[in-house]
């Protein structure tokens, strides 16, 4: 994936996906042809707003100084590389396809709570059983679905009756 400015569309806050790298090159479409629209989160702002300021003239969105392609884009090798040596200095292995698909999945899992449901809408996949293969319940939140209290659901309706106006 090759990110370039313009695909940062400040009126939605949000980053329109739609090209790709193959064979070392960018193209005008992803691996499967699909667009998506992802909302920029809140906590990535403030390297958003960095990107932006460095290299105005680039027009690619984030750079790497090594780089010795068109735009001082990141590579795969780059990529890598990076990724190696973060693993190394955690003591982790992690391969680059399970360090961006499934750690994601499985962290928007695990730690910020989101169902396979909503997991496959805030991934954008069109098929639920597409988030399989990559999200991984922990033995945690797998103990917090055991352990989560029963909610009577006569009780909670009559509940909403006082407290909801619709």
């Amino acid at each position: 994936m090759a990110f370039l400015r313009a695909d940062y569309l400040p009126d939605l806050d949000a980053f329109l996906i739609h090209r790709g790298v193959s064979d070392a090159k960018v193209i005008e479409r992803t691996k499967i042809g699909d667009q998506h629209l992802v909302p920029c989160h809140r906590d990535f702002k403030p390297y958003l707003e960095q990107a932006l300021k460095e290299r105005p003239l680039c027009p690619y969105l984030f750079t790497c100084d090594e780089s010795r392609v068109e735009g001082k884009r990141y590579t795969e090798k780059i990529y890598r590389r990076i990724l190696k040596e973060a693993c190394t200095h955690c003591n982790e292995v992690i391969d680059v396809y399970r360090g961006t698909k499934t750690s994601i999945a499985s962290q928007l899992m695990n730690e910020v709570g989101l169902s396979r449901a909503e997991l496959q809408e805030a991934g954008d996949r069109a098929r639920h059983e597409s988030t399989e293969p990559y999200a991984r319940a922990s033995t945690a939140t797998k103990r917090n679905l055991l352990e989560r209290k029963v909610i009577n659901l006569d009780e909670r309706r009559v509940k909403n009756e006082f407290t909801n106006p619709l």
